[in-house]
């Protein structure tokens, strides 16, 4: 590593209460340099069972825009191990690994964005959430940067795109964000957050099945109009999602983007799909702690939710 440090490891553990605790393995400091790619992996932990919940991050050209590095959530995996009691007590352990094929992936015009360089910025930001952040790259006339992070809720990745325009004159931008679900028949949506089991642009979260993987519910904002589109929508033909902006960013100002990835253990005991409840509004965001570790200036910079104030 160019600081000398070994990467940073955190193990997060959930108390008897629900309350989550963060136990260190004392390898780094707080905003040590890592390498890419590198894995985020905590744990929830009631009981006698354990669910570990998994995000591989870094440049991969293996996600939804083609053959091009991107810089996003490479994978996804959940691993369930305990004591089930249902039909008789015995020790289990089910792993579905392979949530997609490329997740959260940015494209700015006609490029992608890719982390320059083999290492990120990791830390702990005040929330105690586990962060990446890339370095910092000019794009389209923007300076541009990308940071994802496993919330407390281990099951949950948080990632925010960030805009920022350093010039005198406004720069007008089409910004794709995009999932490869990687199922060439396309994924089952179980429901979305108007009811049905479609993703429309209004939609601001879907669940989706596919066999031997995880759940996975997108999170992609309550906020949409005429600058917003579903260049891609996942359906039984489709496996991509591929949402699309029209940014405006005026002089000296900054615009962010805002998603979450939930996911979920498939099968055995209580294999249920994540729950669309925290993400239906951007008021149902702040309640559930998804907006935990955000500062106010950065929530007011969020173009993709209605957040109040």
């Amino acid at each position: 590593m160019s600081n000398g440090f070994d990467r940073l490891r955190v193990s997060a553990v959930f108390g008897a209460a629900g309350s989550l605790a963060l136990g260190f393995v004392a390898r780094s400091a707080p905003g040590a340099s890592a390498p890419v790619p590198l894995t985020l992996q905590h744990s929830h932990t009631p009981g006698a069972s354990k669910t570990e919940y998994k995000f591989k991050i870094g440049n991969s050209s293996s996600g939804p825009f083609g053959a091009a590095q991107a810089f996003g959530v490479k994978d996804a995996s959940v691993m369930f191990s305990g004591t089930t009691f249902f039909p008789s007590p015995h020790h289990t352990v089910r792993t579905t690994v392979d949530a997609f094929d490329g997740a959260a992936d940015l494209k700015i015009g006609s490029a992608l964005f890719a982390n320059p360089d083999g290492t990120v910025d990791r830390s702990l930001d005040s929330a105690g959430n586990d962060t990446v952040t890339s370095d910092t790259v000019k794009m389209s006339g923007l300076k541009v940067h990308v940071q994802h992070a496993q919330l407390k809720n281990p099951a949950i990745l948080r990632s925010l795109y960030t805009f920022v325009n350093p010039s005198r004159t406004t720069k007008r931008v089409v910004v794709q964000v995009g999932t490869d679900f990687g199922d060439d028949a396309g994924p089952t949506i179980l429901s979305s957050s108007d009811g049905d089991s479609t993703v429309q642009n209004h939609d601001s979260w879907f669940n989706t099945s596919q066999p031997t993987r995880p759940f996975v519910l997108i999170a992609r904002g309550d906020r949409h109009g005429d600058s917003t589109a579903l260049a891609s929508s996942p359906n039984a033909a489709n496996d991509d999602l591929t949402d699309q902006y029209a940014l405006t960013v005026k002089p000296h100002h900054t615009v962010r983007l805002l998603y979450f990835i939930q996911t979920g253990k498939n099968s055995g005991f209580f294999a249920l799909p994540p729950s669309g409840s925290n993400y239906q509004t951007g008021a149902n965001l702040a309640p559930g702690g998804l907006l935990d570790g955000l500062s106010d200036a950065q929530l007011a910079q969020i173009a993709n939710w209605r957040i109040p104030t």
